[in-house]
């Protein structure tokens, strides 16, 4: 029973929510039913966050936001959590989960064809332009869930994005969500959310991308250290 009353809440939530992102799009405002989807959906889910690190880094700047991703609940947790303007990098076949694709399309979530490289750089342009108008961009560099709970390798784009635009780069962590919903299933248990955002990674002209993906790497693993802590508690 716990299980159908899951997925009728995100069917529900997601109908409302994705519902005003489609209407407030001509007003560019699809981020607040983002951040309501997210909270709506950790209370109805029985997922509780627990966040650290919030005085690291300024709202209503916007950043490159990059984070291990672990599982789905990632992004609900994010959402729920991140206090300023934010919109998601996804890869291209998300949108066509029933009902959470509206979502993502009401939300101006930015759409990656890992095919079709042109494609993959016209996305990122976008997402440069949402930074430019003052909203931060969400992407998990690992560009999959990690199925060990390591990180896994970075893919480059994120930090091409940051270094185009010139956004610093907030390192953040987050863990128990794997326990919640492993990759491979789409079962949800009720449990607590541990998300730690780090101190921000300037980007100026001077870096090369090596650079950038090395330091994020050294900061988003001791965030995942400290975070492991926080779940062994």
């Amino acid at each position: 029973m716990r299980h159908i009353f899951n997925y009728l809440w995100f069917f529900v939530t997601t109908v409302i929510t994705g519902g005003a992102a489609l209407l407030l799009r001509p007003f560019d405002s699809g981020y607040l039913p983002g951040g309501i989807w997210g909270r709506w959906m950790c209370f109805g889910l029985g997922v509780n966050l627990q966040v650290k690190g919030l005085q690291n880094f300024e709202h209503l700047k916007p950043y490159v936001v990059m984070m291990n991703h672990r599982s789905y609940v990632d992004v609900i947790s994010l959402f729920a959590a991140y206090p300023g303007h934010i919109s998601f990098v996804a890869k291209k076949g998300l949108m066509w989960i029933p009902v959470f694709g509206i979502g993502m399309w009401g939300a101006q979530t930015i759409l990656i064809d890992r095919k079709n490289s042109r494609l993959a750089k016209a996305s990122l342009d976008k997402a440069g332009e949402i930074i430019r108008s003052g909203r931060s961009v969400m992407i998990f560099p690992e560009g999959t869930r990690s199925t060990d709970g390591k990180l896994s390798p970075f893919k480059n784009g994120g930090f091409h994005l940051a270094k185009a635009a010139r956004s610093p780069i907030l390192p953040v962590a987050i863990g128990n969500t794997s326990h919640l919903m492993p990759k491979g299933s789409f079962l949800l248990k009720s449990g607590t959310v541990n998300i730690m955002y780090g101190e921000p990674i300037m980007v100026g002209g001077e870096e090369s991308i090596e650079e950038l993906m090395e330091k994020t790497l050294k900061a988003i693993q001791e965030l995942k250290r400290a975070v492991d802590k926080m779940e062994a508690v």
